[in-house]
């Protein structure tokens, strides 16, 4: 409330209202705090958290370890990685027991594990320390071609199945289009001769079935890839069991001849199978 001498400051003339307005503006005067000093700079609220070396400007000598041992990993890692495939691509053979032996280094920078075996094989005259992986192949390609070609030029009848299997064994060591035609050259003989020799068994028998059965065996025959001289082969066992099967036509339509008169003393005597022998 205002004192007496405040109120006796106000001019006469002012109203009871206006006295009660000065009067509440004194008051709230008295109770409300100054207003702050208003500065140009801003003031950001605190994180909470104390300053570590690297918001201080310090150096942190851990995270700094860290860091090294982590690349130290990194580059341990990318050369154990290139020493593996490295070993991996090397090849090694051996000769053991009459037989050459194909080894391959495993992922790891050292060690290897054995993959082929090849019996009867002789290995060669200057043996390598380390092959190539194309070198290995040559070797195993040529190991399983030798033995398909020496079972198809045994004097009796070659165990085509053999031949077959050893061709079929050679194809994933055929890495050039030489080496993989002297495979397919070698299955479709194999599968010509099987063909020519099932049409001449069934065409042996000799009836109009059995023709067809050849006939059936020659037609697969003739869609192979064959050379010309395999190609002109089975268009002549074609062009033959046709012929026989005319000739076979022939005698099957052909009249009965007439019966040939026999003179009596040269007939067969008759004899009744009902009257008793004496």
């Amino acid at each position: 409330m205002p004192s007496q001498k405040e109120k006796d400051r106000l001019p006469e003339s002012a109203s009871p209202n206006y006295r009660e307005t000065i009067d509440a503006r004194r008051h709230e005067s008295r109770f409300s705090a100054p207003p702050p000093e208003v500065s140009g700079k801003k003031i950001l609220p605190s994180s909470g958290f104390p300053e570590t070396g690297a918001c201080s400007g310090q150096r942190n000598p851990i995270a700094g370890i860290v860091l090294l041992l982590a690349a130290g990993c990194i580059l341990l890692t990318t050369l154990v990685v290139i020493a593996s495939a490295a070993n991996r691509s090397n090849y090694h053979l051996k000769a053991v027991n009459g037989a050459v032996e194909i080894w391959q280094g495993r992922f790891a920078p050292m060690g290897k594990e054995r993959i082929l075996i090849l019996p009867g094989a002789h290995p060669p005259a200057a043996v390598k320390d380390v092959y190539s992986r194309n070198e290995m192949n040559v070797i195993a390609f040529s190991y399983y071609i030798d033995r398909a070609d020496t079972l198809l030029e045994a004097p009796e009848m070659p165990e085509f199945s053999g031949i077959k299997r050893y061709l079929k064994t050679a194809q994933p060591h055929a890495f050039t289009d030489e080496m993989r035609r002297a495979v397919s050259t070698r299955l479709n003989t194999i599968d010509m001769i099987m063909y020519l020799y099932k049409a001449d068994i069934a065409a042996s028998r000799g009836t109009l079935a059995d023709f067809n059965t050849a006939l059936a065996h020659l037609a697969k025959a003739v869609v192979l890839p064959l050379d010309p001289a395999q190609s002109d082969l089975v268009k002549m066992k074609i062009q033959s069991i046709n012929e026989l099967m005319a000739i076979h036509r022939d005698k099957n339509i052909r009249a009965p001849e007439a019966p040939v008169n026999v003179p009596d003393g040269r007939k067969r005597p008759q004899f009744d199978a009902g009257s008793p022998a004496k």
